[in-house]
């Protein structure tokens, strides 16, 4: 039996700076990284388009990734800042 075929682009635990450029199913942003082999796409939760993040590559598989959130670097033009109201 032939072994799988890995993704060239991340591995994991990989920490990477990702633009956040789409929403997906669940709430997750999508991030996409390009080269000349083609696109591959990286999911990251509680994010938002538009955001620059850090992110830690947690699961890889041929055709995606799963990151997990570590920090946003500069925030979307949609973001805004609600403040706190003691209620």
């Amino acid at each position: 039996m032939p072994r799988r075929e890995r993704n060239k682009f991340v591995k994991k635990n990989q920490v990477l700076e990702l633009k956040i450029e789409d929403y997906a199913f669940g709430g997750k942003g999508i991030a996409r990284i390009k080269s000349e082999e083609g696109s591959f796409v990286v999911f990251v939760p509680n994010t938002l388009p538009g955001q620059l993040v850090k992110a830690q590559i947690k699961k890889s598989s041929k055709k995606y990734a799963e990151a997990k959130l570590i920090d946003v670097l500069a925030p979307s033009k949609d973001e805004i800042t609600v403040p706190y109201q003691d209620i």
